[in-house]
């Protein structure tokens, strides 16, 4: 299970990217459609696709950290976005990534290092519809192991 720890987080913290939209107003989102597979050890594990209605007028280029966690030599070039990432121990990992964001479409692959080895994960999300994101949503399902630096999805 400690291998999936550091995976999980980064799947999760992924679902809160989104692309761009100028001259947006506070409640104004989209709902956004994201697709991931998560690769330990050359075995590809798809996850299920999840919705998510996120702000328009602010963009994540990064996974979200807390606590000691963080990311660094961000460089963006284009609407595309490279990064690093670290944690220290008890769940010590590294790892870089990039992200392309269009209007309409997210593709992001990150890869990253962890005592338990190698993974990485790619990721698809697609823009679907308009909706207010000062209405409730349903919450995200709990994933066992999340490692304590990785913010969950807001």
């Amino acid at each position: 299970m400690r291998m999936i720890r550091p995976i999980a987080g980064l799947a999760l913290a992924t679902l809160v990217l989104a692309a761009p939209v100028a001259f947006a107003k506070p409640g104004d989102g989209y709902i956004w459609e994201y697709s991931s597979t998560m690769d330990m050890s050359g075995m590809k594990m798809p996850m299920p696709a999840v919705q998510r209605c996120q702000p328009t007028d602010k963009p994540e280029k990064t996974p979200p950290m807390e606590g000691k966690c963080t990311v660094s030599n961000v460089q963006t070039n284009g609407n595309t976005t490279s990064f690093e990432m670290s944690c220290p121990p008890p769940d010590e990992m590294k790892g870089k990534g990039t992200s392309t964001i269009t209007e309409t479409t997210m593709d992001a692959e990150w890869t990253y290092s962890s005592a338990d080895g190698e993974m990485g994960m790619t990721m698809h999300g697609e823009r679907k519809a308009p909706c207010d994101t000062t209405a409730p949503q349903p919450g995200m399902p709990a994933m066992p192991g999340m490692p304590p630096g990785m913010a969950p999805p807001r």
